[in-house]
């Protein structure tokens, strides 16, 4: 057996009984934008900036021992691409990207000298249109003790991270408030509270959620959004004395 690795939940698509010949995958997601004439001037603005569902077709051949066989596994398959959002992983650059895909359409078109194998077509849907690296990656900044505190973050991968965010209290005398900035971006958000030492402040950006110890927080601002590459980020601290670390932790996101 040869050919690239790929499996939909973990059913693998590239073995003695399924021939994965072509995969496309790496054209990128449509941009979507939203533009606007300028009023009373030459031009347009870009106000808005999407990208729209990625559409990803595998095709290839099942092949059995026989007529039976082969169409038992034609089932087996089938019945395997049927989940909704599984992970659609695919052997590239010698690592894995994963897309978060759905079948949306199955072409296994049979004609009479298909005794033993059959071609298929394969449409997956995947309506995240990022891949994504299989593990995650942390940048740590450790002992902060000026505010505001400004360093960079280099974000691998092609695609917009969505992190988490943990500040840690390591000690502190007073502390009422944490801004935390991308100035790349011009997003911010802040943290009113009084917060302790070994208090941890956890800034959820994919799921939207503020949490100090496990519990809710309100905040101010929006969540910070990232680009790959180079950020510059600020973290501003309302204390009479602190030492925090900062850990942002990302799974890398492909185009």
């Amino acid at each position: 057996m040869s050919g690239t690795a790929i499996s939909f939940n973990s059913y693998s698509l590239q073995s003695s009984s399924y021939r994965t010949e072509k995969i496309s995958h790496l054209s990128p997601p449509d941009r979507e934008l939203d533009i606007y004439k300028r009023a009373r001037e030459h031009g347009q603005i870009i106000v808005s900036d999407w990208r729209s569902a990625r559409r990803i077709q595998v095709t290839g051949h099942v092949i059995g021992a026989s007529a039976a066989d082969f169409k038992s596994k034609v089932d087996d398959m089938l019945e395997n691409l049927s989940g909704i959002e599984k992970n659609l992983d695919i052997e590239y650059g010698g690592g894995t990207r994963r897309y978060i895909a759905t079948l949306e359409k199955a072409d296994v078109p049979r004609s009479g000298y298909h005794n033993s194998f059959v071609p298929f077509s394969l449409t997956f849907i995947c309506v995240d249109p990022f891949g994504y690296a299989t593990s995650t990656t942390t940048d740590n900044e450790a002992a902060i003790v000026a505010t505001p505190h400004v360093y960079s973050v280099d974000f691998t991968g092609s695609g917009p991270p969505l992190p988490v965010i943990s500040i840690t209290i390591n000690s502190g005398t007073s502390v009422t408030m944490i801004r935390f900035k991308n100035n790349t971006l011009d997003d911010e958000i802040i943290v009113g509270t009084s917060f302790l030492t070994s208090d941890v402040l956890e800034i959820d950006c994919e799921n939207k959620t503020v949490e100090l110890n496990g519990t809710e927080l309100d905040y101010t601002g929006i969540f910070p959004a990232f680009q790959a590459g180079s950020n510059s980020l600020t973290l501003e601290v309302t204390a009479s004395a602190f030492n925090i670390d900062v850990d942002i932790e990302y799974t890398p996101t492909y185009l």
